[in-house]
């Protein structure tokens, strides 16, 4: 059974393009609006540099804040929900629930249908709560989803499936923005003995699934309920995940093009066939 809408019946239209500090001056979502009937949704309305970056195309299409039904949210990252606020008579809608005035009503993402065009997916990956809304345009099927990518070269190339992968070297570099998946990817790596961390301290920055509180102005309180631990139960959030290998990269190397994580990278990668991390205590030079 396919997972696309059965309808083609609803329209889509990008508000806001998001962007990272690779692309822009800041962090901003991509917020982005749909329509079929008597709905009228907003998607993941975030961080965005001024609220009329959202309201104004919504204007240009004649609409109010007030005129919107629905906001849907991807996940509960503030950069994706930072300004759901602006929609005070619209349902919103997560992973788990439906939240309305003082209503919480639970439901499964998965498979809920707004219309027969337009229906949700529970897709966690990016973090635990993560929903895609599929929405049937005239045109095709339209996936609304965050944070699939964080950089505006987009994703990694598709690996190559007829390469073995399993028992190759693994060298993992890492630095202070590697959070969130990265962190689990990384303290993984480190704990069960997969091979070295080369670079810098990880982020730090996962924490377990969110609860959203709803306070007395309509604004959302967004709390992590649960820790994410690493393989050997310790805490990664706020502390990170330490390198075998500390290499930071200086002011110098940035202006002579060196990028030293990668040189000692490779420099354990020729230099072993066998790669292992480094057993000491802490990292080494």
């Amino acid at each position: 059974m396919s997972d696309a809408p059965s309808g083609r019946e609803a329209s889509f239209q990008v508000l806001t393009t998001g962007y990272t500090g690779s692309t822009g001056p800041g962090v901003a979502a991509t917020a982005s609006y749909i329509a079929d009937g008597d709905l009228r949704i907003v998607f993941d309305p975030g961080m965005v540099d001024e609220p009329t970056s959202i309201t104004g195309p919504l204007a240009e299409l004649g609409l109010a804040p007030e005129d919107i039904t629905d906001v849907v949210l991807s996940h509960h990252h503030p950069d994706n929900t930072l300004n759901t606020a602006l929609f005070t008579r619209a349902r919103i809608h997560d992973h788990k629930a439906i939240y309305a005035g003082d209503t919480w009503t639970t439901r499964d993402a998965e498979g809920y249908e707004f219309t027969p065009s337009i229906r949700l997916l529970f897709t966690p990956g990016h973090s635990h709560e993560d929903v895609t809304l599929l929405v049937g345009t005239p045109d095709g099927v339209v996936a609304l989803a965050g944070d699939l990518w964080w950089r505006a070269d987009g994703p990694a190339g598709r690996t190559d499936d007829s390469v073995p992968l399993l028992g190759l070297p693994l060298v993992t570099l890492t630095d202070r923005v590697c959070g969130s998946a990265c962190d689990h990817f990384t303290s993984a790596v480190k704990d069960l003995k997969v091979g070295p961390l080369v670079g810098t301290r990880t982020g730090g920055v996962v924490s377990g699934p969110a609860s959203a509180y709803t306070l007395s102005d309509n604004s959302a309180l967004l709390l992590p309920t649960l820790h994410h631990l690493g393989p050997n139960r310790e805490i990664v959030n706020g502390i990170g995940v330490a390198p075998d290998h500390y290499r930071p990269l200086t002011a110098r190397d940035l202006s002579t093009g060196k990028d030293p994580a990668l040189e000692k990278a490779l420099d354990i990668l020729t230099s072993s066939t066998s790669v292992k991390p480094t057993p000491s205590a802490g990292p080494t030079s």
